[in-house]
């Protein structure tokens, strides 16, 4: 018997996950955490219940009213260090015409203030898709510019690491882009949310999201592979 998508990632980050949110909850404002240490977000906007990424569960549906999930919870960023780390998520594009829609469009972030934050988020270039990681207002970009999924489920992960000096971007489980080097030094915690940008509501996505996934150590690439696989 295959193991649930759910519990392979606790096999393979355990006691490192800052917070795991499938986002597969049917009703309530409060977020379902399978692994989050008390670190409880909630939904502004969001409409639970939609089809998921083939695992049986749900996902939710941020639908540009604005709509988002705010993890501004002081146990969470209290964990969430800017020095090392991942993000992982899975996500669904409302319609295919979006990759082209010439809107930009934020999917995931981790933001202390404008001179550090983590960003993943769609360009206004058609097919354009950024990851960013910025501190103590240095920024390192990955730019893809071929990200055509359509409508099906795709996944984005981020690892960064101050004293491996690198900063790689991940795109169906696999590096995509090549890794930066140069980073500056993260000051301070902050607040994120899933499906807008640093400034709630804003840039918010227009689609799916499922499993938004928080790690405090850099994750091998063997495990941003295996997250990446249901």
């Amino acid at each position: 018997m295959c193991t649930p998508y759910w519990q392979k990632i606790i096999n393979l980050f355990g006691a490192n996950l800052i917070g795991y949110y499938p986002l597969w909850e049917n009703v309530g404002s409060g977020i379902a955490q399978e692994i989050s240490y008390g670190n409880v977000g909630y939904h502004i906007g969001v409409e639970l219940g939609h089809p998921g990424k083939g695992d049986g569960k749900t996902a939710a549906y941020f639908n540009n009213v604005p709509s988002y999930v705010s993890l501004n919870n002081p146990n969470f960023y209290g964990k969430f260090s800017g020095a090392a780390g991942s993000m992982i998520f899975w996500a669904q594009a409302a319609s295919a015409g979006l990759w082209s829609d010439g809107v930009e469009r934020s999917m995931d972030n981790w933001a202390r203030n404008a001179s550090n934050w983590i960003h993943m988020r769609k360009g206004t270039g058609a097919n354009t898709v950024f990851l960013e990681y910025r501190a103590g207002g240095v920024t390192k970009t990955i730019t893809y510019t071929d990200i055509s999924p359509g409508t099906n489920f795709f996944t984005f992960g981020i690892t960064w690491s101050k004293s491996a000096d690198e900063v790689k971007g991940y795109y169906y489980g696999s590096q995509k882009g090549s890794t930066q080097t140069g980073l500056g030094t993260w000051l301070g915690t902050g607040v994120g949310d899933v499906g807008d940008s640093e400034i709630p509501g804003a840039y918010p996505w227009l689609g799916c999201i499922q499993d938004a996934i928080f790690v405090d150590r850099v994750a091998t690439p063997a495990e941003m592979l295996e997250a990446a696989t249901l």
